[in-house]
C-alpha cells in the first residue's frame, strides 16, 4: 500500500514540474511595449511610436526597472 501511495505521488510531482515546465512566459509590457515602438519607429509612423515609447518608459517606472535611462532616452529622440 505504501508502494503505490509513493509511486501515485511521484507521478503527480512528475505531472505538475512538466506542465510548469511546458509554460512559455509572457513578456513584460515594458519588453512589449518597446517592441512596438521599435516596429513603429523603423516603419516611420513617429505618433504610434512616441506612444508606445511613452507606455514602455511607464511600465519600466512602474517597475523599478534598471532601462528607465535608456527608455526615457527613446522617447527624448521622438520629442526633440
Amino acid at each position: 500500500m505504501r508502494m503505490r501511495a509513493a509511486l501515485i505521488a511521484a507521478g503527480v510531482a512528475l505531472a505538475l514540474s512538466g506542465a510548469t515546465l511546458a509554460q512559455t512566459p509572457t513578456p513584460s509590457p515594458m519588453a512589449a511595449h518597446y517592441r512596438a515602438y521599435v516596429a513603429a519607429f523603423n516603419t516611420n509612423d513617429f505618433y504610434t511610436a512616441e506612444t508606445e515609447a511613452e507606455q514602455a518608459l511607464a511600465a519600466a517606472e512602474a517597475t523599478g526597472s534598471n532601462r528607465v535611462g535608456a527608455l526615457a532616452f527613446n522617447l527624448a529622440k521622438l520629442r526633440v
